[in-house]
């Protein structure tokens, strides 16, 4: 079997959180939003939102996921 085409798609996970309560065991990072490239909201204005919500720290998790399609022969 010989794959036909490969697609590769790169999202960003956003995951905000406290930090303090990170280090002292009582937060987990909380997932806020998941974007591509295009749809990638600027740093300030996530900052603005992390910051609204009562969060003091923010993370963007680069994921790039592998497609690989095959012909049934």
């Amino acid at each position: 079997m010989k794959s036909f085409d490969t697609e590769e798609t790169v999202f960003y996970d956003l995951l905000v959180y406290n930090a303090e309560k990170i280090a002292d065991g009582t937060q987990e990072p909380i997932k806020a939003g998941r974007f591509c490239e295009e749809n990638m909201p600027r740093l300030e204005k996530i900052n603005e939102a992390v910051k609204a919500k009562g969060f003091d720290t923010f993370e963007i998790e680069t994921n790039k996921i592998t497609t690989k399609r095959y012909l049934v022969k």
